[in-house]
């Protein structure tokens, strides 16, 4: 499958903390756990559980992940992982499982975005947490890529392993029609040329311009996936 060979291309040897571009979302990420009650946590497209791992005394932590390799991985370090196509199949859980879903980087390699958010909102509790972080596409590198006749940054361009492009807007709405309501958003950082992922105090005042966006929302209602929904040609 597609994704999976995309995500053993990229993450394979290597855990997220050791990525210099993804750090600082990493940090937020495990500063927002660290705040957090005890709670029963999924984390879909879990890897081999780097970002996560330091919370498993404090957290009941399960995994989902593509590959058994990861899922192997996943289990040294303390989560309940279980091997799982979630791109198309649902999440072998019950409803109203979790208090908490944690989803870094994986929505956008997800081809059927509602039938993904539908399963989250399915096994969280009413009121429980999705904690996301999501490349976004609207960023001042991608103004000037475009003029130049380039896709934008981090889009789904050829060959890319990204199936799905989001901004902060379109983001919004995927999970206000899942039944999300965002509590809160901010940006992990800005992409300068020349000089990587930086500007993270200004990308937490303006998210929508930042390079990833890190959010929390809550489920406000049950919601039934519709695949003809999925396919509709408004985005709206």
């Amino acid at each position: 499958m597609d994704i999976q060979r995309n995500k053993n291309e990229n993450y394979k040897g290597r855990s997220y903390s050791k990525d210099v571009h993804l750090e600082n979302r990493v940090k937020m990420v495990r500063a927002i756990f660290g705040k957090l009650p005890s709670s029963r946590v999924l984390d879909v497209a879990c890897a081999d559980g780097e970002i996560l791992r330091g919370f498993t005394a404090h957290h009941e932590i399960y995994g989902l992940d593509f590959t058994s390799v990861f899922v192997e991985e996943a289990r040294k370090v303390g989560l309940k992982a279980f091997q799982c196509d979630f791109s198309k199949e649902t999440f072998p859980f019950e409803n109203n499982f979790f208090d908490v879903v944690f989803s870094g980087e994986t929505i956008e390699h997800i081809i059927d975005t509602d039938l993904f958010l539908s399963q989250i909102n399915r096994v969280l509790k009413d009121e429980g947490l999705l904690i996301m972080t999501v490349p976004n596409i609207r960023t001042p590198v991608s103004f000037l890529m475009m003029l130049l006749g380039l896709p934008p940054q981090f889009s789904a361009r050829y060959r890319s392993p990204h199936y799905r492009d989001f901004t902060f807007k379109t983001l919004k709405l995927a999970l206000h029609n899942n039944g999300f309501e965002i509590e809160k958003a901010c940006g992990a950082s800005v992409y300068v040329p020349g000089l990587g992922e930086t500007l993270g105090a200004l990308a937490r005042f303006f998210p929508g311009w930042s390079s990833q966006i890190v959010l929390i929302a809550n489920k406000k209602k049950n919601v039934t996936y519709n695949p003809e929904d999925s396919i509709s040609v408004s985005l709206y």
